[in-house]
């Protein structure tokens, strides 16, 4: 049962790779990603969040996890 609980919580592959591009310092303010806009300044705090949720609970259907580092 918790298995199945933190497989919910686990991150999608489309938001992991948007959340690395948003934290990445050579990012350009605003670019396009999976069909979506993204703006470093507005998205940068859920980037955060998704990176702290896959470090938990990893990328969905992924069985390993990969440290991503997060400058302040």
């Amino acid at each position: 049962q918790i298995a199945d609980i933190e497989a919910a919580y686990s991150v999608e592959l489309d938001d992991y790779e948007m959340a690395v591009k948003l934290v990445d310092n050579t990012a350009p303010a605003v670019f396009k990603m999976h069909h979506a806009m993204c703006e470093v300044a507005t998205h940068r705090q859920w980037a955060v969040s998704v990176l702290n949720r896959q470090q938990c609970y990893g990328v969905n259907g992924e069985k390993s996890l990969e440290r991503v580092e997060v400058s302040v």
